[in-house]
């Protein structure tokens, strides 16, 4: 492996940890039923998931399990965001009531 090899996966592991905790800091903001803004995290994290698809095989391998770890933390917001959002329609439900 080269320097150069060294150093992408250095960066696609700094971001993906950056993404985590952005995800782990959105997660508790939900709970604690603060707004949140999720701004272009979609598209950031889609950017850098084909930049490591694009990257030769050895250097995906070294961020595998960084890239595990914001997948599970995404799935978690998924999961909370939609019972918040199943949460809100029965208030609204029995508001009407």
């Amino acid at each position: 492996m080269t320097a150069e090899d060294s150093a992408k996966i250095d960066a696609y592991n700094a971001q993906l940890e950056q993404m985590t905790g952005l995800v782990r800091d959105t997660i508790t903001k939900v709970q604690n039923g603060e707004d949140i803004d999720l701004g272009d995290l979609d598209e950031q994290v889609g950017a850098l998931c084909e930049e490591i698809a694009d990257s030769r095989p050895e250097i995906a391998q070294q961020v595998t399990s960084k890239m595990s770890t914001l997948i599970s933390s995404l799935e978690e917001l998924a999961q909370i965001l939609s019972e918040h959002a199943a949460d809100e329609d029965e208030g609204e439900d029995e508001d009407e009531s």
